[in-house]
């Protein structure tokens, strides 16, 4: 494997194994702030994580980014972020053709308009 390879695994490991640590930081019963039960996980593993997102970003791939995180979630919280991106891009579609839809019925007025004005 090349050095870059490595070094993308070594990322992606950072990036799993930080997720993991939230978790299980965030189910331990001990008492104690949620800060202070996750400061250790998140000073240790964040900029590997952030170093791996920006990586993916960087190079445009969009379906590496995607994939790293959702391989560190729990099916839980993968179905959550399915749904919310499901229900926004919904919106997002609707929108898009809305306006589309707002843009065709003035030019189709302006058009008729123009042709009535030219027949009388």
């Amino acid at each position: 494997m090349s050095e870059a390879g490595s070094e993308a695994g070594g990322a992606e490991q950072a990036a799993a194994d930080f997720l993991r640590r939230v978790r299980e930081r965030l189910g331990d019963g001990a008492e104690g702030s949620l800060a202070a039960r996750l400061a250790p996980a998140v000073s240790q593993l964040t900029d590997r994580l952030v170093i791996l997102a920006c990586d993916r970003l960087g190079r445009g791939d969009m379906t590496g980014f995607f994939e790293a995180l959702l391989e560190g979630m729990s099916e839980g919280e993968r179905t959550a972020w399915r749904r919310e991106l499901s229900a926004e891009w919904s919106r997002a579609v609707l929108a898009r053709w809305q306006d589309n839809q707002a843009l065709r019925r003035e030019i189709l007025e302006t058009i008729l308009f123009v042709k009535a004005l030219a027949m009388s």
